[in-house]
């Protein structure tokens, strides 16, 4: 299909495994998932793959080379048009964290600043909560927690607003929040969270 110019997206498009290199021979071993399907999307049918493997790169220890593939990504999407949808805010997002992971923290502010801005313009949500708490992370690590303080108040009061007090996703919002009170000397108040 790639090369009959279809697009495809790709959900889950390489793991931690190793799998057969087919285009080595029928006799070749066992290669790197992500280098085959690096290999796939540096050919020139490649250009029509859209796919996210950098999280799982950057889960594997390997964050440049994610913060690499998640530069292209947002590359492609633009360049297709594709810049405003769930799926280019999704990529950013992820962007910002493995941006963060690498202590790049004023070009993770950057992009999860403009996260929050594409959210807000769609209205709350647990996206947008996302991005809040995200960005709040930026902000505690940068020393700004007056700022990273407000970010992950609004994104706990977001999600607590649409999941309810008894929901497993508020607990690393009020982690996240505990942490810059305990950094910033608010002991007493970090215990509240």
């Amino acid at each position: 299909p790639l090369a009959a110019g279809v697009r495809v997206v790709a959900a889950h498009c390489a793991s931690l495994g190793k799998d057969h290199d087919w285009d080595a021979g029928d006799k070749a071993g066992k290669v790197s998932s992500f280098a085959l399907f690096s290999r796939l999307m540096n050919e020139p049918s490649g250009a029509n793959l859209y796919g996210d493997l950098a999280m799982a790169l950057a889960a594997a220890g390997e964050g440049i080379r994610a913060i690499d593939l998640y530069r292209r990504a947002l590359a492609d999407s633009e360049a297709a048009g594709l810049e405003h949808g769930q799926a280019y805010w999704k990529i950013q997002n992820n962007f910002g964290l493995a941006l963060l992971g690498a202590d790049l923290l004023d070009e993770a502010g950057t992009v999860l600043e403009n996260c929050v801005r594409m959210r807000r313009a769609e209205g709350a949500g647990l996206e947008l909560a996302s991005a809040l708490n995200n960005l709040g992370l930026v902000r505690g690590r940068q020393g700004r927690l007056g700022d990273a303080e407000e970010l992950h108040q609004e994104a706990l009061g977001m999600t607590l607003g649409i999941v309810g007090p008894d929901s497993d996703l508020l607990a690393p919002y009020y982690g996240n929040l505990a942490a810059v009170l305990d950094r910033g000397g608010r002991y007493r108040d970090s215990l509240e969270y």
